[in-house]
């Protein structure tokens, strides 16, 4: 387990800053810590979790 900043966990997730902001302040997204207002940190392992829990099943077909 390792901690990452935001800018790390955007990048691995694929999606912007805002957009993990804005996910933090409404609750959504994978878990995050704060240590104070300015120091926000997620751990590797959740973060990748929380990519997996979005996965959608398909029949493999097309």
């Amino acid at each position: 387990m390792a901690w990452i900043t935001t800018t790390e966990a955007a990048l691995r997730l694929g999606v912007s800053e805002k957009t993990l902001e804005y996910w933090r302040a409404k609750r959504k997204g994978p878990k995050f810590y704060r240590a104070n207002r300015n120091l926000v940190r997620y751990k590797d392992d959740e973060v990748d979790a929380f990519l997996e829990s979005a996965a959608v099943e398909t029949d493999g077909t097309r």
